[in-house]
Formats: C-alpha cells, structure tokens, sequence
C-alpha cells in the first residue's frame, strides 16, 4: 500500500482555484492527512476530494477508476435516454393528438407530455451525491491496493 499525505504543500502543487485552496488553508492548513482522512473531511465537497485524488493515483490506477466511472455512468445514461425518448414520444403523441385543437387545450396536453417524461426520469434526487460516494469507495480501495508509484 503506498502511503499517501494530503496537506497543504500537496494540495498547493496541484494549483487549485483560489476558492477552494482558501477553503483548505482556513480550514485545514496544518493537516497531514491519509486518504481515508482526507475523504471524510464534510468542508470538502466530494467532488474537491475526487479531484485531488485522481492526481495522485498512479497512470494504472487512474485508468481503473476511469474505466468504473464509465460503468456506473452508462447506467444512468440509459435511464435518462428512456427519459428522452419517453419525452419525445409523449410531445410527439400529444402534437399528433391535438394539432387542430385550441392553443389551451395544447399546453394542457404538453404539461401532461412533460409529467410522462418525468415519470421516466430516474427518481433518486441524491443520484450524483450516491454516485460520488461510491467514487470515493472506489478511489479509496485504489489507494489501499496501489503499489505502482505515480
């Protein structure tokens, strides 16, 4: 397992915006931190830690996690290309319906095109936050099984 710190001289070498490297040196400055530590910090957003760490992990490692996060995301691509295509068939179905009928009468049948759609959406609200999450398990897992230097 290669031994990983996290503070401010790390952190200052990867040329962070000025918002977050102020947020790190106010709230974090004398830190040394292992990894683990590091990602259960809750004043760094889990994409401020996803950031720092994918320029720590070796070029092998990198690639891994590169190739999990296109996994998880293909799952929810193909949920929000039903959610489209559920969209578009509803807009189209609703168009055929009542292309003579009032303006009215239409965008009430729109609203309704657009609820259809939305029932097809993936309904998890937290769907990025869990998303993350599950990121950070995966980029944690890397550092502790990581031997190849960077």
């Amino acid at each position: 397992m290669k031994k990983v710190r996290i503070n401010t001289e790390v952190i200052a070498k990867m040329s962070p915006c000025k918002d977050r490297f102020d947020n790190w040196k106010l709230n974090h400055f004398e830190a040394n931190l292992t990894i683990k530590q590091f990602f259960k910090l809750k004043d760094i957003t889990h994409s401020d830690k996803i950031w720092v760490a994918t320029r720590l992990l070796s070029r092998t490692s990198l690639e891994i996690f590169a190739i999990d996060s296109a996994v998880s995301a293909q799952q929810h691509i193909d949920a929000y290309a039903y959610a489209a295509y559920a969209a578009a068939y509803a807009a189209y179905a609703a168009a055929d319906t009542y292309a003579y009928a009032a303006y009215d009468t239409y965008a009430v049948t729109s609203a309704d095109a657009y609820a259809y759609a939305a029932s097809y959406a993936p309904a998890d609200d937290d769907a990025k936050l869990k998303e993350q999450e599950g990121q950070l398990r995966v980029l944690e897992y890397l550092f502790e099984n990581d031997e190849e230097e960077i």
